[in-house]
């Protein structure tokens, strides 16, 4: 649904909560600070990452922030199960503009997932600005993912971005799981994992 939708709704809640505010320059979300930040920043980073061939230092960062952000909101409202902050988490995105989220499939135990992105902005603006991209481009979508589904699963997961509006496909496509479980000899694979290590973010 659109933002007079379900995204409509959210807001009027947040706000009505006291969990949205805005104050002296400073915007909180569930007690965090968020900015907006345009598009054109979003995309211009990306291109100057590529060039530098080290896009995955955005992945590695959001993908803390993915994990370190549910794990804030898990003890904050100790109320709320994993399940539920992330189903929350996944309201959040659609609400910053990052499109709509779907989780596509997941195994019983959660560490092996695909999740879609509809509508991504960014995606949208890097193909109108650089053209047809070679590879996917959201990184930090990508991280986030990783780090969001790897506080469900309660286990260290990675993420590789399969499809990809900025590549021409109709939607962005998200293949979660463990590390050691991707074919990194794979050019697609190697190139968006590698030189993260195989530190653990996630608690075992």
């Amino acid at each position: 649904m659109g933002v007079f939708g379900i995204e409509y709704g959210e807001i009027a809640k947040l706000l009505i909560g006291g969990q949205l505010t805005f104050k002296e320059g400073k915007i909180e979300l569930l007690g965090e600070g968020v900015t907006f930040v345009p598009l054109t920043d979003h995309i211009a980073e990306i291109k100057y990452y590529e060039n530098m061939n080290a896009e995955n230092g955005i992945y590695i960062g959001a993908k803390y922030t993915g994990l370190t952000w549910n794990e804030k909101m898990l003890t904050k409202y100790k109320t709320k199960t994993p399940r539920e902050i992330f189903e929350w988490g996944n309201k959040v995105m659609n609400l910053a503009g990052y499109g709509e989220f779907k989780v596509y499939k997941e195994n019983k135990d959660r560490t092996e997932w695909i999740w879609r992105i509809y509508n991504s902005q960014i995606a949208e603006a890097y193909l109108k600005k650089y053209g047809k991209a070679k590879w996917p481009v959201c990184h930090r979508v990508r991280g986030y993912f990783a780090g969001a589904a790897s506080f469900v699963a309660r286990v260290d997961l990675d993420a590789v971005e399969v499809k990809c509006k900025a590549k021409g496909d109709s939607y962005c496509e998200f293949v979660i799981k463990k590390n050691k479980k991707f074919n990194i000899a794979t050019t697609l694979v190697k190139k968006q994992l590698k030189d993260i290590g195989q530190e653990s973010y996630a608690r075992e």
